[in-house]
């Protein structure tokens, strides 16, 4: 997590409370606060890991949160709490009212990578956080200097992707369109072989634009990968907010919140191109190939810097308070 933002900027002491590597549980959960209320610091930082936590330790471990939360504020109020919510891949297995009670005693929630926006909508001390790349399944961003100009590239689009986490994206949809690389892989592994490593990275690093549908989530470490090989991302983004649908709003991240969905003024818009589905790619294709110009690659940079300064920018706002 340091890596989507901080980079080698700071330096944290840390413990781990799960130090067995299980998921999280009540053992860990109490092992941490009591930590904490040995050495009351003036602010902690919470990772949790929700993705992880199935429905079983969902119910033992978020009324927990809640208790010891509100322990922790009794017992040390000048002790402030900022929370990483790792939100689940699905949201809806996560009723907001169970997560908004355990985090009631909290001064600050980043929901980190997907974006509830049953949560966002609800209190403002709930806000977005980058998913940042995938450096755990061996991804290393390609140098600046490296970057060819988006004129210089072989492919005006591409896309690689798993079969079993991106089912809903049908590659038929932009394979027939002139310059479009679209290629699909088995099933999706917590690491990858070289040979896939270096055709992803080959791919995003000669292509203009990025494909980056939906998978398990609409956010995916894919968008963040294209930015740091310098291809523009394309997402489609629907302007349906209904509460039911809870990561709908999920590119408000970056900058571009779907209808009437929450928005921070402190994210920089992202220059992406943005389509209402992916049925409607044929008819973009001709205003693609116009935007693809040097200067559009040289803007997605300057975002990209603008972009994660906003966030760190916005952390220590917040710890500083």
């Amino acid at each position: 997590m340091l890596k989507t933002v901080f980079d080698d900027q700071y330096l944290f002491n840390y413990t781990v409370a799960n130090a067995e590597g299980l998921p999280m549980n009540v053992r860990f959960v109490r092992a941490a606060f009591a930590l904490v209320g040995e050495r009351k610091p003036r602010l902690v930082l919470w990772l949790f890991p929700m993705a992880e936590v199935v429905d079983s330790l969902r119910q033992a471990v978020l009324p927990l949160l809640h208790e010891n939360f509100a322990a922790a504020r009794r017992s040390s109020p000048g002790t402030r709490h900022g929370v990483f919510h790792w939100t689940p891949e699905y949201c809806h297995t996560f009723p907001p009212a169970e997560v908004q009670r355990a985090y009631e005693s909290v001064d600050f929630v980043f929901q980190f990578g997907y974006q509830d926006e049953r949560l966002a909508s609800s209190d403002p001390k709930y806000m977005p956080w980058p998913l940042g790349p995938a450096e755990w399944r061996s991804w290393r961003a390609p140098t600046r200097k490296s970057l060819k100009p988006l004129s210089q590239r072989d492919h005006f689009a591409v896309y690689r992707g798993s079969n079993n986490t991106h089912k809903p994206f049908d590659v038929s949809v932009v394979r027939g369109v002139q310059g479009v690389v679209a290629e699909t892989r088995g099933g999706w592994n917590f690491s990858d072989g070289q040979a896939d490593v270096d055709r992803y990275l080959e791919l995003l690093t000669t292509g203009q634009y990025a494909l980056s549908p939906a998978g398990h989530n609409p956010n995916c470490f894919r968008i963040q990968e294209a930015v740091e090989s310098g291809a523009i991302p394309v997402i489609a983004v629907s302007t349906d907010t209904n509460p039911h649908h809870c990561y709908s709003n999920w590119a408000a991240l970056y900058g571009l919140p779907a209808g009437k969905g929450t928005r921070y003024p402190w994210i920089p818009k992202a220059p992406f191109y943005v389509l209402p589905s992916w049925g409607a790619f044929g008819d973009h294709v001709e205003a693609m190939r116009a935007g693809a110009t040097d200067q559009a690659g040289e803007n997605l940079q300057r975002w990209y810097t603008q972009w994660l300064s906003a966030f760190h920018d916005r952390l220590e706002l917040l710890v500083r308070r």
